[in-house]
């Protein structure tokens, strides 16, 4: 099943399985995006958040107070209902139906691209304008926050695999090539600040996903940096210590 097919038929019978696992993910989530908007802009309420690949805004709950919220998703369904939960929490939003590299343009200072970045690895060329158009849309000390599950094929892209994770998951989906995803990031003006496993926000959480968080190169907070073969990366206000960086040999 295509992603766009899964989320349609998400958005219209809601996952009711995996219970622990969305739980975790819930918990962990909540607690990374409080971290990416203290970073961004001390705070969510100072935050103009740009969803990538919103989905039907299972994160409109840890966005709530934002300055604004702007979601971009292909699955036309998925946005309905993510239309409907603002509206029972009494939260504007604004949405763009499509891929998210062809949203328009706007200024944003948290981008968010949650459980979903591996769906931009079906090429290099595909990642490469998410990578790009996160970039033109990031205000100054803005940050880029996301997740991806940290298997092989370090910079192979378009290697795909259908995931079924009970009635949550039921898709193709493609390995993401995080060695070349990092460093092409850097080169398009992305630099890597804090990076660390899923289960540092919660213990629960599966094992293999990891958080990234982004920031403009020239913006980078002059903290410590640890050398990772050619990128350099910059530890900016763990929470707690500073998590293993990725390995780029």
């Amino acid at each position: 099943m295509s992603s766009v097919a899964h989320y349609n038929s998400a958005a219209q019978l809601a996952p009711k399985g995996c219970a622990a696992l969305r739980s975790s993910h819930r918990a962990a989530k909540h607690a990374y995006i409080s971290h990416a908007a203290d970073l961004a802009a001390n705070g969510i309420a100072h935050c103009h958040v740009l969803d990538f690949a919103c989905g039907r805004g299972g994160d409109l709950p840890k966005c709530q107070g934002c300055a604004s919220y702007v979601g971009v998703d292909s699955a036309e369904l998925a946005v309905v209902e993510l239309h409907r939960r603002a509206q029972e929490m009494g939260m504007p939003v604004h949405t763009h139906i499509g891929d998210a590299c062809d949203v328009p343009t706007m200024l944003c200072n948290l981008a968010l691209c949650n459980f979903a970045l591996h769906y931009f690895c079906d090429t290099r060329e595909h990642c490469t304008r998410l990578v790009r158009k996160v970039a033109a849309c990031l205000q100054c000390n803005g940050v880029f926050c996301g997740t991806y599950e940290r298997i092989g094929c370090g910079r192979k892209y378009g290697v795909a695999r259908h995931v079924v994770i009970g009635d949550c998951v039921d898709a193709v989906e493609w390995h993401v090539p995080y060695h070349h995803f990092f460093e092409m990031a850097l080169q398009e003006g992305l630099a890597l600040v804090w990076h660390a496993p899923l289960a540092f926000y919660d213990s629960r959480a599966e094992q293999g996903i990891w958080v990234f968080m982004m920031q403009q190169a020239d913006r980078r907070p002059p903290c410590g940096t640890t050398q990772t073969g050619s990128a350099t990366l910059h530890m900016a206000h763990p929470p707690q210590a500073c998590c293993p960086a990725p390995d780029l040999t």
